[in-house]
């Protein structure tokens, strides 16, 4: 006997269209699944440091002495900075043999100053500022009307740029204290920071060139170059000058810009690489 009635949905024979839309859904299942698995691998890897799927994600730089690690330093200093101790953490140029665009590991420290860009604060007699800057050299600025000069540095990771006043004339932003080793006026210095001494108590660590009130030009432009890594140190106001201060305790011109007592650049060698550069 013939069965006349229609066939249900499910006992229907599927098309060949059918088919292929039921295929299709499983194979995009199935790379969505094989998508989702690859992410998942990648991000363990990063978070295990085994790969880096961000290399640009910490190339910022703040007070908390935080540098990323940069593979543009000469294998020679590399070496230089082993021997002494301690590790280079950013390199500016792989073409520096000198040690003049680098930046030192926190084993190597001056005054409890880590080698990081930017201003690190110190403390003046309970109160706390601007103690060190360390910056990329990126030019000098005439001051309208003085002998000074303004020396404008980089954060290279951040790109923000900010400036000192280099002391060549004397004034009441000279430092107050009386020492016999700052002498000249107690006006800025030019000195240089041998890298290959670690111990802070060192005489030889830093260096004198000279005064920049003393120093040919030629020669400033000879030593410091765009690019180098430099650091100025502020001058701190004096116990009556505190008090009379409300917001800060450092020198600054009338523009807020922090004098400095020394400009400090660096070399491998210290004074005797100088010597060589300069033909000494």
């Amino acid at each position: 006997m013939l069965n006349l009635m229609p066939e249900t949905e499910q006992n229907l024979p599927k098309t060949p269209n059918e088919e292929v839309v039921k295929d299709t859904k499983y194979g995009l299942w199935g790379i969505f699944i094989g998508l989702l698995f690859v992410v998942i691998i990648l991000g363990v890897l990063d978070s295990l440091k085994i790969i880096n799927l961000f290399p640009n994600k910490n190339n910022s730089l703040n007070l908390s002495g935080q540098t990323p690690k940069e593979k543009i330093v000469n294998p020679v200093l590399a070496s230089e900075a082993k021997k002494a101790g301690y590790s280079i953490v950013w390199g500016g140029n792989i073409a520096d043999t000198t040690g003049r665009t680098v930046l030192a590991s926190s084993q190597r420290t001056y005054e409890n100053y880590k080698d990081v860009f930017g201003w690190s604060q110190a403390d003046f007699g309970g109160h706390s500022d601007f103690g060190r800057g360390v910056g990329i050299f990126k030019e000098w600025q005439a001051i309208s009307g003085s002998k000074d000069f303004y020396v404008v540095l980089e954060n290279p990771l951040t790109q923000q740029e900010f400036t000192a006043r280099i002391l060549v004339e004397k004034s009441d932003l000279s430092s107050p204290f009386e020492d016999k080793q700052l002498m000249g006026g107690n006006r800025t210095r030019l000195e240089v920071e041998n890298l290959n001494i670690t111990d802070p108590k060192s005489s030889k660590m830093f260096q004198r060139i000279g005064f920049f009130y003393n120093l040919d030009i030629k020669i400033i432009n000879e030593i410091i170059k765009p690019g180098d890594v430099v650091a100025v140190y502020t001058i701190p106001l004096s116990s009556s000058e505190i008090k009379s201060s409300s917001d800060t305790f450092i020198k600054m011109d009338k523009n807020s810009v922090p004098a400095i007592v020394s400009l400090t650049i660096r070399r491998f060698g210290g004074k005797s690489e100088i010597d060589k550069e300069l033909k000494l």
